[in-house]
């Protein structure tokens, strides 16, 4: 073999493979900015439904529930196609748990009577 068959099959491998790391780099480039944004759409959906919650009876569960789904639309318009509904439903528990006791002074919620 002579330099120029090398040199033309290197460059042809790399002409292979370029894409696909390129692919795999931007599958965790997403995933990162995906982890980025659950923490602040989660907090700000809790936030949203306990609002929710002085105005008009909702119970547990079904507070959870539309707050999973204001984050999944929210990151649909940002242009997250397939989004993991167990990992957004752990985000929403955790940020619930972490502002439970000021959400419940600052936002009292309805009661069933």
């Amino acid at each position: 073999m002579n330099i120029v068959n090398i040199s033309d099959l290197i460059i042809a491998i790399a002409v292979a493979v370029i894409p696909v790391i390129g692919a795999y780099i931007v599958k965790i480039l997403k995933a990162n900015k995906f982890v980025a944004l659950l923490t602040p759409l989660a907090h700000d959906a809790v936030v949203a439904v306990q609002k929710l919650g002085v105005v008009k009876y909702i119970e547990g569960e079904a507070k959870k529930s539309k707050a999973v789904e204001i984050v999944v639309s929210a990151l649909t318009k940002l242009g997250f196609k397939k989004a993991d509904l167990t990992t957004i439903e752990n985000a929403v528990e955790d940020e619930y748990s972490k502002a439970i006791k000021e959400l419940d002074v600052t936002y009292p919620q309805m009661t069933e009577e």
